[in-house]
C-alpha cells in the first residue's frame, strides 16, 4: 500500500476505526487539515476518509475569497500564466488551450470561466470555452459553491455570472 496507505492505516488505528467500519460520521471539520479554508467545514453526512480528503483538496484548490471570477488563487494563477503565454508570443487561442491542458483536472468551473473572461478581454473566445462556460452558468453549476452562503452573497455571485454570460454572448466566435 505504500506510505499513503500506512498513513491511512495509522489514522484509523489512532481513532479506533476497524477495517469493517471504513466509513465515519463527521459533524465537524474533516480529520485532514483544511486550514486554508476560511471557515470551518461542517459535514452533516457520512463520508469515507478518502472522500473527506478529496473534499479537503478541492476546497483547498479553490481558496475562494469572494464572488468575482478572479477571486480565487487558482484564477489568479491562471491569469498570470495566460499573460505569460501571451508575452511569449502565443495567440489568445493557444494560451487558452495550454491552460486547459495544464489545469483541466483542477476546478473545471474556475478554469473555463477565467479563460472565457480573459479571452473576452481580447475580444475573442474559443468555441469550446464559450460552450463550456455558458453551460456552467446556465446550469447553475458555477453558482453552486456559493449556494450555502448568505443570500446576498449568493445573489451577488449569480449577478456576476449573468454579467459574464452577457459578455460571452456579445463576443463573436
Amino acid at each position: 500500500m505504500g506510505l499513503q496507505g500506512n498513513r491511512f492505516r495509522s489514522f484509523f488505528k489512532k481513532h479506533n476505526f476497524s477495517n469493517t467500519e471504513p466509513r465515519q460520521r463527521l459533524f465537524c471539520s474533516p480529520p485532514f487539515s483544511v486550514s486554508s479554508v476560511r471557515s470551518v467545514v461542517k459535514i452533516p453526512f457520512t463520508l469515507s476518509a478518502l472522500e473527506t480528503r478529496r473534499l479537503a483538496l478541492k476546497l483547498d484548490r479553490m481558496k475562494t475569497s469572494g464572488v468575482e471570477i478572479f477571486d480565487s488563487e487558482l484564477a489568479q494563477q491562471i491569469r498570470r500564466e495566460f499573460k505569460s503565454y501571451l508575452d511569449d508570443g502565443h495567440s489568445v487561442y493557444m494560451a487558452g488551450q495550454r491552460i486547459i491542458e495544464t489545469h483541466g483536472d483542477d476546478s473545471v468551473m474556475v478554469v473555463y470561466l477565467v479563460i472565457a473572461s480573459l479571452q473576452i478581454e481580447h475580444e475573442v473566445i474559443q468555441v469550446k470555452v464559450k460552450k463550456k462556460a455558458l453551460t456552467l452558468i446556465i446550469s447553475g453549476d458555477a453558482a453552486d459553491p456559493w449556494s450555502e452562503s448568505a443570500p446576498e452573497i449568493f445573489e451577488k455571485r449569480k449577478q456576476v455570472l449573468q454579467e459574464l454570460r452577457q459578455r460571452i454572448l456579445d463576443v463573436p466566435t
